[in-house]
């Protein structure tokens, strides 16, 4: 039996995704989402239905995120789970789930993984307000040349604000490793 099964006297409330059924407590989603909270005590038509379409949404992915906000057992926050579920963490504001997605995002951060996985995190950093993950993915990838960066289909995605901080980044590590060649050859002469 999953932890989103009917339980009578436990559940009151049925989300629809994809046409299944979840079975929730509005108190649990209230308690975790200032958006829940406003949908259910404010004078929302979902205050009172007993189930709640919910269009857009991927079943699956919406079920991991209702894992990991419900007590008990959460599976890890890996990256591939974190991906899955971190619009519905930003679409429901829950703030300290939010925070450990992206202390997760930056504590992956390696060079070692490459100029991709970099410019993925950067997007994820733009698209959820992750100035943490930002700031540290820009850092890594100021080693890379723009060129191969700007043929990505992911860099082509990023905000051009972002593409200018990308290429400002850039352009601080070339002058940095100007002055230090500068230095080396003035201590040879």
């Amino acid at each position: 039996m999953s932890r989103f099964d009917e339980e009578p006297g436990v559940t009151d409330l049925v989300l629809l995704v994809e046409g299944r059924k979840i079975y929730v407590t509005k108190a649990i989603l209230m308690h975790v989402s200032p958006v829940f909270k406003t949908m259910f005590t404010s004078d929302f038509r979902e205050k009172d239905q007993q189930e709640l379409l919910l269009p857009g949404k991927k079943y699956d992915n919406f079920v991991l995120f209702l894992t990991q906000i419900y007590p008990g057992e959460r599976p890890p926050l890996t990256g591939d789970v974190l991906r899955k579920i971190l619009p519905y963490v930003d679409e429901y504001q829950v703030d300290y789930l939010k925070k450990d997605c992206q202390n997760i995002l930056v504590q992956g951060l390696e060079v070692s993984k490459g100029m991709r996985y970099l410019l993925e995190n950067l997007y994820i950093a733009t698209t959820y307000g992750f100035q943490e993950l930002y700031q540290k993915a820009l850092h890594l990838l100021r080693i890379f040349p723009l060129d191969p960066c700007r043929q990505s289909n992911i860099f082509q995605r990023l905000p051009s604000e972002t593409k200018l901080d990308l290429a400002f980044a850039r352009c601080r590590h070339l002058e940095k490793k100007k002055e230090s060649y500068k230095k080396k050859l003035a201590k040879k002469s």
